[in-house]
């Protein structure tokens, strides 16, 4: 995962500001801050229906413990940006960790032929360093 790089479907993006990680009782706790912006000429974005989470080499899933203040579904306005902080507590027995991101519903674009975005495949998966 390459920090300061936007990671962008359609109109809206997620750029993985920083990660920092601190060791808790049993394992390690991934703190993401990111920033999510529109690159759209009118009309408030959205992640809404998204479903974000850690996944180790073994395919547990990690989810999202904390996030900032400013969730991440939050609507962004044409043009705008909005910074949210994201938390995971990760065992200390997982390797080879990846960011992922997944919808939890079929949005119109799982219709389009050639389209590889399917339900229930990650649509961003980002290995963590």
């Amino acid at each position: 995962m390459k920090a300061a790089l936007p990671y962008c479907d359609d109109d809206l993006c997620m750029t993985v500001v920083n990660v920092s990680q601190t060791p808790v009782h049993d394992g390690i706790r991934e703190h993401f801050n990111v920033r999510l912006s529109s690159r759209a000429n009118h009309g408030t974005r959205s992640a809404k229906g998204a479903e974000v989470y850690l996944a180790d080499d073994r395919n547990r899933k990690f989810r999202l413990l904390d996030a900032s203040p400013i969730p991440f579904d939050v609507d962004v306005d044409p043009g705008q940006s909005v910074d949210t902080a994201l938390t995971f507590d990760v065992p200390s027995a997982a390797r080879k960790l990846y960011f992922e991101v997944r919808m939890e519903r079929i949005t119109y674009a799982s219709f389009i032929i050639g389209n590889s975005h399917a339900p229930w495949q990650p649509l961003l998966k980002l290995a963590v360093n």
